[in-house]
C-alpha cells in the first residue's frame, strides 16, 4: 500500500482557498439570507440523534433564538395541560399562554413591542400545537445536548479531524486553523452566537441551553474541515451528512429528548469596522418575526436606551448616572463632542494647522466616572471637522502624546506617519 504523502507547504493556491473558505461561511451564516430548507433541517436532526442512539424527535422550526425558547416552553406547558385535560385542546389555550407568560422577563417586552411578541406567540404556538397534540402520552423533555455532542464528536469530528491530522503537517494545520477556523469562529459565534445567547438567555426565566451543534456555534469548525476536504484529504459520509445540516438554513437550536427546535439565520447583521455587532441607525441583528437586538460597538443596550443615545441628546450628566459600567463608557463614547467637551470641562491647549483642535482633560476620572478616589489623571483628545457633512469627530489621545500640547503632532500620531510628512501632505499637489 502506497502511504499518502503528508502536505508540508500549501501552494499559493491552496493559500488563497483558505480566504474563499472563509468568507464563504462567514457569508452563508451572516449575510446570505434566512432562507431555509426545511426538509434538510429535518434530515439533520434524525441524523445527529441517530448517532446518539435517541428516538427522531419531534421537529420544530422557528424564526428566531427568543422563538426557540418560548417554542420549547409551550411545548412543556402544553404537553402538560393537555394530559391534565384529557387532550381537550379548548381548555388549555388561555392556561399555557399565562404560564409561558410568567417565565419570560419583563426585559424582553421593552426589546419586543406588542405587535411581535404576540407575532412571535401565535407562530409558535401553532407549530407547537401542531406537532405536540398528538403526543399526549410522552414524557417531558429533558436535555441531550451533551449525548448529542459527544457522540457527534466521537463518531464524526475526531474521525475527520484523525484524517487530517495524519496528512497535514504541524504546522500547515495550525496555519489553516488560524486563517480559516479562527476567523470564522471569531466573526460566527464569538461576536454573533454567543452574544445572542447571552441576550436571549437574560429575557427568559430558566432558559434551554442553546445547542453546540449548529451554525452559529460551530461554522468554524466546519470551515476548517471542509477546507481539508476540498484538498482531497476528507472523506466521510457522516461528514457529508453533517455538513448537509449546517448548509439548510438552521442557526441555532435547542436539542431535548423527544423535542428539537431550532431557528432561521439572522434577516440582518450589521457591524462596525471592528466586526463587532454594531448600528446607530438600526438595530444590530434582526430576525424575520421582529425579534431585534441593539447594540453599539459590541455592547448590548435595551432599545429605549440605544435610541436615548443614539439621539445625542444626553447630557454628561446622565450617562455618568449609568449604572452599568460598560453601557456607561459606550454612552459616553457616542456623546456629540461639544457636549462632552462643555461636560467634562475640557481646556483646549492647542490647534493645529489643519484644524484640529487638541484638548486637555484634568481630573478625567472623577469628571467621567465619577469615582473621587482617583485624582490627578489628565487626559486627551483632538477633534476634527468633517467638511463635507458638517460633522465633528472626537478621538482621545494617548496622554504621552497629549502632553506633548501640539493638535499636528497628535493627528500625525494617530495616522501612524512623521510629523513632517505630516505637515507636507497636499504641499506638493
Amino acid at each position: 500500500m502506497t502511504k499518502k504523502k503528508i502536505i508540508t507547504e500549501l501552494t499559493p493556491a491552496q493559500i488563497e482557498l483558505m480566504e474563499t473558505k472563509k468568507n464563504e461561511w462567514i457569508n452563508f451564516a451572516l449575510f446570505n439570507g434566512d432562507d431555509i430548507d426545511q426538509e434538510a433541517v429535518y434530515g439533520g436532526i434524525d441524523f445527529l440523534y441517530e448517532l446518539s442512539d435517541l428516538q427522531k424527535p419531534i421537529k420544530i422550526v422557528v424564526d428566531s433564538p427568543l422563538a426557540v425558547q418560548y417554542a420549547i416552553k409551550y411545548a412543556k406547558a402544553l404537553l402538560e395541560a393537555l394530559k391534565q385535560n384529557k387532550g381537550d385542546y379548548s381548555q388549555v389555550r388561555s392556561q399555557v399562554h399565562s404560564q409561558v407568560d410568567s417565565q419570560v422577563d419583563s426585559q424582553v417586552y421593552s426589546q419586543v413591542d406588542s405587535q411581535v411578541d404576540s407575532q412571535v406567540h401565535s407562530q409558535v404556538y401553532s407549530q407547537v400545537y401542531s406537532q405536540v397534540r398528538s403526543q399526549v402520552d410522552s414524557h417531558v423533555y429533558s436535555q441531550v445536548y451533551s449525548q448529542v455532542d459527544s457522540q457527534v464528536d466521537s463518531q464524526v469530528h475526531s474521525q475527520v479531524d484523525s484524517q487530517v491530522d495524519s496528512q497535514v503537517d504541524s504546522q500547515v494545520y495550525s496555519q489553516v486553523r488560524s486563517q480559516v477556523h479562527s476567523h470564522v469562529y471569531s466573526q460566527v459565534y464569538s461576536q454573533v452566537g454567543s452574544q445572542v445567547d447571552s441576550q436571549v438567555g437574560s429575557q427568559v426565566d430558566s432558559p434551554e441551553t442553546f445547542a453546540w451543534h449548529t451554525l452559529g456555534f460551530y461554522a468554524g469548525w466546519v470551515s476548517f474541515i471542509e477546507y481539508f476536504k476540498e484538498l482531497g484529504i476528507i472523506s466521510h459520509d457522516k461528514w457529508d451528512e453533517y455538513v448537509k445540516y449546517m448548509k439548510s438554513g438552521q442557526f441555532m437550536g435547542v436539542y431535548l429528548d423527544g423535542l428539537a427546535v431550532v431557528c432561521r439565520r439572522p434577516q440582518a447583521v450589521r457591524r462596525d469596522d471592528q466586526l463587532r455587532l454594531h448600528n446607530d441607525q438600526k438595530p444590530a441583528i434582526e430576525w424575520r418575526d421582529g425579534y431585534k437586538l441593539y447594540f453599539l460597538h459590541g455592547q448590548p443596550f435595551e432599545e429605549k436606551l440605544w435610541k436615548r443615545i443614539i439621539s445625542q441628546k444626553m447630557t454628561i450628566k446622565e450617562v455618568i448616572s449609568m449604572e452599568n459600567a460598560d453601557e456607561r463608557t459606550m454612552a459616553f463614547s457616542m456623546l456629540r463632542p461639544d457636549r462632552l467637551l462643555k461636560g467634562i470641562n475640557a481646556q483646549l491647549i492647542h490647534t493645529g494647522q489643519r484644524g484640529t483642535r487638541l484638548y486637555q482633560v484634568d481630573g478625567f476620572t472623577k469628571k467621567v466616572l465619577g469615582d473621587s478616589s482617583v485624582t490627578g489623571d489628565t487626559e486627551y483628545c483632538m477633534v476634527m471637522d468633517d467638511a463635507s457633512t458638517d460633522r465633528q469627530f472626537l478621538e482621545w489621545v494617548d496622554p504621552k502624546v497629549g502632553s506633548q500640547k501640539d493638535a499636528d503632532f497628535a493627528q500625525a500620531s494617530a495616522w501612524g506617519i512623521p510629523l513632517e510628512d505630516y505637515l507636507n501632505l497636499g504641499a506638493e499637489a
